[in-house]
């Protein structure tokens, strides 16, 4: 993976790849990959006196003047040395995280370390699991996040302009973006943000905004994304896309008080090297990503052992650990270390869940099966009985007296109008009628009088919320 020796480079302007911005005792230079796979960091002085382009040096030192004229747009880094073997990278990061943030499971500090590691080589991965601290005032969180935003890949750590200028900047520049006090946005920036935040967590497809113009634009939002979030959960569509990390207040005394961005900037400028390596040895095929893809495809398809017992990741949490732990394959880290971020997306993975079974949705489907097996026994639902006797009042009464016995007296009573809409929300079918007026579940037949509507549906839901306390028989899981 070490860069060969840089050769005399023809024509650099329509030969390069990509690249990046350093500064080295005050003197700013770029770092280039070139397309035969070479790469060099040189300063612009330095440029000038080799063999670099004319037009090459003019054009990226406008580019560093535009992004940082007005002041550092992110974190920059050092000049990175061509014969750093990166070995203890991980370990440096991992060590760096534990002295400056208060974390619950030590495993976190692999995690958290491999995530940053991650944000060096987006280029190469299909998904990015965004990070989510939820936490009360003075836990941690605002630390945490500013630590990563330091060590991250170009982090920016104050999005605060329009939507479409953030989404603008992020595809522009390919940010990792690091937002504190989320749930504090306002409606119209929490939704544009909402759209990076699913948008960027994989590369399916752009963010479309209508213009002044009228007309339709497109923005990639692809990329790496941390929130902090206080007081309640978020949508459970954007938790299943995270890493849940809960914070709590600080109990260990040797967490240093001033950030260490001496420190930082070393372990950034180790980073782009890291980057730069990476890159040049997948291009000169020094380095086979697709076998350590491969590996780590597999390492990520396995059962989980938690304290909770096994998990099985689903087909989203594979995804983002299979691209998480890329990094820690390519760096040899211990198999340990990787084992601990498979077991802390489970327990995300779980956390996640709870939120889903705890939404409107997800009580109003486990009010639906108890409703049925109360009416007709568990049977029921694998023998497939005719519930169209039952109504959305029915469910919504049953889902009533579930929030009574979880000991909440004070709750507020749910609607059967919100019960018959959630319903109709997830494909189950009713027909009003009656002396009440009421709305009764609907079953369709197909010429051999199976049910085509219902119980496909429910079968569905059961993979989705499972069953509750329900134990169904053999055949109805």
């Amino acid at each position: 993976m070490r860069p060969k020796k840089t050769e005399k480079v023809q024509d650099p302007l329509e030969c390069t790849v990509t690249h990046d911005f350093f500064l080295d005792d005050g003197q700013p230079g770029a770092i280039v990959l070139f397309t035969n796979g070479h790469w060099r960091a040189l300063s612009f002085d330095e440029m000038r006196a080799d063999d670099v382009s004319p037009d090459l040096i003019e054009s990226l030192e406008a580019e560093y003047k535009e992004l940082f004229g007005q002041g550092l747009s992110w974190p920059i880094c050092g000049r990175p040395d061509y014969q750093d073997d990166h070995d203890d990278l991980d370990t440096d990061i991992q060590r760096y995280l534990y002295e400056h943030i208060e974390l619950q499971d030590e495993g976190y500090y692999n995690l958290l370390s491999h995530w940053t590691i991650a944000t060096y080589f987006t280029e190469l991965l299909t998904h990015f699991p965004r990070l989510v601290f939820y936490a009360p005032t003075r836990s941690g969180k605002s630390r945490a996040l500013r630590v990563l935003s330091l060590l991250g890949y170009r982090g920016d750590s104050s999005p605060s302009s329009t939507g479409p200028a953030t989404f603008r900047d992020i595809e522009r520049c390919h940010l990792s973006t690091f937002i504190d006090e989320y749930q504090a946005l306002s409606r119209d920036r929490r939704q544009d943000m909402d759209s990076v935040f699913i948008a960027g967590f994989d590369k399916s497809g752009p963010i479309k905004r209508v213009g002044e113009d009228g007309k339709v634009k497109r923005f990639w939002a692809w990329g790496p994304m941390a929130i902090g979030y206080k007081d309640g959960k978020l949508r459970e569509d954007l938790e299943n896309r995270s890493i849940l990390i809960n914070m709590v207040q600080r109990t260990r005394k040797d967490i240093v008080r001033r950030v260490n961005e001496e420190e930082a900037f070393r372990l950034r400028t180790r980073l782009m090297g890291l980057r730069f390596r990476l890159l040049s040895g997948v291009m000169t095929e020094e380095v086979n990503y697709d076998e350590l893809f491969r590996l780590s495809w597999l390492a990520s398809e396995a059962d989980v052992l938690t304290q909770a017992g096994v998990v099985r990741l689903d087909d989203r949490t594979v995804d983002m650990a299979a691209n998480l732990i890329i990094g820690s394959v390519i760096l040899q880290s211990r198999e340990s270390d990787f084992r601990d971020d498979l077991r802390l997306l489970a327990i995300s993975q779980t956390k996640a869940l709870d939120t889903l079974r705890e939404s409107l949705e997800g009580q109003t489907f486990h009010a639906l099966l108890e409703t049925i097996v109360k009416r007709m026994g568990v049977h029921a639902i694998v023998e497939e009985y005719d519930i169209t006797g039952i109504s959305t009042t029915d469910i919504a009464d049953q889902l009533n007296e579930d929030l009574r016995e979880q000991g909440n007296d004070r709750f507020e009573k749910v609607k059967t109008v919100k019960v018959t809409n959630a319903l109709r929300e997830m494909g189950f079918e009713y027909k009003t009628g009656g002396n009440n007026n009421k709305s009764f579940l609907v079953q369709r037949y197909d010429r051999d009088g199976k049910d085509i509507a219902f119980y496909p549906r429910l079968r569905q839901y059961i993979q989705k919320y499972g069953s509750g306390n329900i134990v169904l028989p053999i055949g109805g899981r």
